[in-house]
């Protein structure tokens, strides 16, 4: 199974997010970019890869326990960005703001619980993926359209729930299925 821990988004949230895919859509050539679904998007905590289905009971368990002391709280969309650079995008991003404190709190505390489970990554940098870049040669050009875009209104959610999801790759593109949720206070 093709797993990963996230929060959810507002309907709100996507809505701001799809103004800013249309955006990239109309400045700049949409063959270079594969788009996210705006209906999947997500705040990625932990991506975990390929795991056994008998794990599941371990994660669930992890999760649990991770959440039980963490408090909702508040995150907003931020402006655009790319990694690893603007000068050089690969993945075109819209950043976090809010409270980030609790947030990297949670994911270190979900991390600690699954060290067991998945190749950790780099540091944790939070961010909502809009697209991927397909066309690596137009790296100048991606580059100014997002250094002159408009500045978009942020939009603010609470977080209450953190979502075991599985992803299964599909010729249209992935379907997420939330296998299972722990609430936060």
């Amino acid at each position: 199974m093709r797993l990963f821990l996230a929060l959810e988004l507002s309907q709100d949230v996507k809505t701001q997010l799809q103004k800013q895919q249309d955006y990239l859509k109309k400045a700049l050539e949409p063959s270079w970019f594969r788009f996210a679904n705006s209906q999947n998007l997500h705040l990625t905590l932990i991506f975990l890869g390929e795991i056994a289905e008998t794990k599941l009971s371990g994660i669930k368990q992890s999760m649990a326990f991770a959440c039980r002391k963490q408090t909702s709280f508040w995150l907003s969309t931020d402006q655009l960005g790319a990694f690893p650079s603007l000068h050089r995008p690969s993945v075109i991003w819209t950043g976090v703001s809010g409270e980030l404190e609790p947030l990297k709190n949670l994911q270190h505390r979900l991390s600690q619980q699954l060290t067991n489970l998945y190749q950790k990554e780099k540091a944790y940098h939070p961010h909502l993926t809009l697209a991927r870049v397909k066309s690596f040669g137009k790296n100048q050009q991606i580059a100014e359209i997002l250094s002159e875009a408009p500045q978009f209104q942020a939009v603010s959610w609470q977080l209450s729930q953190v979502h075991l999801y599985e992803s299964k790759l599909k010729a249209e593109g992935s379907q997420y299925q939330i296998l299972h949720s722990e609430r936060i206070n």
